[in-house]
């Protein structure tokens, strides 16, 4: 029998003790751009993607960015900041 981690699936955040960086990332209309250490990395959507709500938008900046920095960041705790208070209560939510 698989053990269940209830605060997981309540969907209640989990913090950790300390935080090792800081993700710093943005999304609009047109593209988007994520701030980590002194380095940047952006990009533009394409025409289907411009058409996505813009909490799809900054869900996918987040993940572009992650995915850009995969090698550093796996490991360290790191804090997602994005101005989007829905996205960040989903990703607080693991939803």
């Amino acid at each position: 029998m698989a053990e269940v981690n209830t605060q997981c699936s309540e969907g209640s955040p989990s913090y950790p003790d300390k935080l090792d960086t800081q993700l710093f990332t943005d999304a609009s209309n047109i593209g988007w751009g994520a701030h980590w250490n002194a380095l940047t990395v952006y990009g533009v959507w394409t025409t289907t993607e411009k058409t996505l709500h813009i909490n799809v938008l900054e869900l996918e900046a987040i993940y572009r960015a992650m995915l850009h920095w995969l090698r550093k960041l796996m490991g360290p705790t790191v804090l997602v900041a994005s101005e989007n208070s829905t996205v960040v209560s989903y990703i607080n939510k693991q939803g």
